[in-house]
């Protein structure tokens, strides 16, 4: 601001609100909120029955803006099909990576050995595509809103990759506040419950091979 063409205007206590207000600046942007879905619920896993297998995990695939650090909403009452994302808040990783490591991690629980791992190179009995559809919050109301899971799996096994089964899991958890906050609380709440869903199926679908042994890497 160039004070000079404006000082012939203003008196003594106007041209001193003019420079009180260029020395201030602008206004200080809040503090960026980096989330993550801190650690897997525990179960109680321990007493089912372990999975004789090596399954490898693929990182998961899913639209553009899940591979970024946005926390994403919709408004289902107005224009549900305009995402918007919160302004001060980021996922200190990617929700595709989330979910990633979530199943590892909950598959692991369930596997007798080597467990579930990325895609390493490894030989391994069965693996999982892990499709990421929807992982963000709904807003019902302004004051009422949930977080929604929905993940598509495509197991497959063998040296071959052979098509065994595929499966889509959907869990909605209401979210304790209408904010970035309650978002991150509902959707660890669904992730770990489509999780679980998960990995129960997969127990469910390779139990026959499992009482016959070992499949050919």
């Amino acid at each position: 601001m160039k004070i000079e063409r404006v000082a012939p205007l203003l008196g003594g206590a106007g041209l001193l609100a003019v420079l009180g207000a260029c020395s201030l600046g602008p206004a200080p942007r809040a503090p960026l909120a980096l989330y993550d879905l801190g650690a897997r619920a525990d179960r109680g896993v321990e007493s089912a029955e372990r999975m004789p297998f090596v399954f490898v995990v693929h990182e998961p695939t899913g639209p553009p803006w899940l591979d970024g650090g946005d926390i994403l909403y919709r408004l289902a009452y107005n224009e549900p099909l305009r995402l918007r994302r919160y302004a001060n808040s980021q996922w200190a990783v990617s929700p595709l990576t989330v979910v990633g490591d979530r199943l590892r991690a909950e598959l692991g629980t369930r596997c007798a050995h080597a467990g579930a791992v990325p895609d390493v190179g490894i030989p391994a009995d069965y693996w999982v595509r892990v499709a990421v559809e929807e992982f963000g919050q709904v807003f019902d109301s302004p004051a009422t809103s949930r977080g929604v899971v929905r993940l598509r799996l495509v197991l497959v096994k063998g040296r071959g990759h052979a098509f065994v089964a595929q499966r889509e899991f959907v869990a909605q958890t209401d979210a304790p506040s209408p904010d970035a906050r309650g978002a991150v609380a509902a959707l660890a709440s669904a992730l770990d419950e489509s999780a679980a869903q998960a990995v129960a199926w997969i127990a469910e679908v390779v139990a026959p091979q499992a009482s016959a042994g070992s499949v050919a890497r």
